[in-house]
């Protein structure tokens, strides 16, 4: 299954909710990527504060992949929308 992450509250949810699902607690997740319960909790707390690092750590230990692909077209903002800037070529 697939899930869009638009927002880092978004992406808090999710990993509390990934982590939820496999019966883990804050504690033995932590222990698997080196960080404290209490750092974890703040991370799922305030995703904003996460390092690319940590994320693809989480994803190792939660079980799931971090995708990065194109919009779809219908997705995509106009340049009307946009403010006419080029978007970047993928």
């Amino acid at each position: 299954m697939h899930r869009l992450i638009a927002t880092p509250s978004q992406l808090g949810l999710q990993l509390r909710s990934l982590r939820r699902a496999r019966n883990l607690t804050q504690a033995e997740v932590g222990r698997r990527i080196g960080l404290s319960q209490k750092r974890l909790s703040v991370l799922e707390r305030h995703p904003e504060r996460l390092s690319i690092a940590q994320l693809l750590s989480l994803a190792g230990a939660l079980g799931f992949d971090v995708v990065i692909q194109p919009r779809s077209v219908a997705a995509q903002p106009t340049s009307a929308t946009s403010g006419g800037d080029a978007k970047p070529e993928w």
